[in-house]
């Protein structure tokens, strides 16, 4: 994903991956690689992950079918130093508008 990211913006062209990158490592090394980066971190309890859950990972997860879900039976590492944190238990229209006013703020759009 960083190569594509850093590909289309070297290339003038703005990305938005929506992924759980659950070790700081690979969010730092994202952020080298790709020169104009904001980190976004929805924060948001585990319960209502579960509860949010359309494909139905979380209950695969608990049958044992998968075996790598952030915050069941892998570690994720919550971000530092994130440029926008959003609390994932408001309005996803609140938070895309928190995200829209910090990009506005940093040059992105």
């Amino acid at each position: 994903m960083v190569f594509i990211g850093k590909l289309l913006t070297t290339n003038g062209v703005n990305v938005i991956f929506d992924a759980v990158a659950n070790r700081k490592r690979w969010r730092e090394k994202a952020r080298e690689d790709i020169p104009r980066f904001l980190e976004i971190f929805v924060n948001t309890p585990l319960e209502i992950c579960r509860q949010r859950d359309p494909k139905g990972i979380y209950k695969s997860a608990d049958r044992g079918d998968s075996l790598y879900v952030p915050g069941q039976q892998q570690v994720y590492e919550a971000p530092s130093n994130p440029e926008i944190v959003v609390d994932g238990q408001v309005s996803p229209e609140e938070s895309a508008g928190k995200i829209v006013e910090v990009m506005r703020n940093n040059g992105f759009i």
